[in-house]
């Protein structure tokens, strides 16, 4: 899961550079920027720990779980907001891609923690 975690942190911090960039890269965009790509750096973040300690990776990745239930659930419900006011598209589809990408995450992270419940009661 330390990989995975990398992966999506790095889509998510490009998620960000691209929303920003699409929005015209300015100070005023900067939310673009910085939301996706905390997230994304947290990820990362998690990755790059579980990866070089293994006896944390259990703890770390649970962590990078409940991050990505957050930008789950923050992802999805700014992006229903803009979609019930005045939508600005581009706003729409980086935080419900945001959503999508955590989303997946999330669902990886849940199968891999059933597997290794699994796998330690056959042990």
């Amino acid at each position: 899961m330390a990989r995975y975690s990398i992966l999506f942190g790095i889509l998510m911090v490009l998620l960000g550079v691209a929303g920003w960039v699409a929005a015209g890269a300015t100070a005023a965009a900067k939310t673009a920027l910085i939301i996706p790509s905390a997230f994304g750096g947290v990820l990362i973040l998690c990755g790059l720990i579980g990866a070089k300690f293994p006896g944390a990776n259990k703890h770390v990745m649970h962590v990078a779980a409940l991050v990505a239930l957050l930008g789950t659930v923050g992802g999805f419900m700014m992006a229903i907001k803009g979609l019930l006011g005045e939508p600005h598209w581009l706003k729409i589809v980086t935080q419900g891609s945001l959503g999508v990408l955590c989303l997946v995450f999330l669902v990886l992270c849940v199968r891999s923690f059933i597997q290794a419940r699994v796998a330690r009661k056959q042990v």
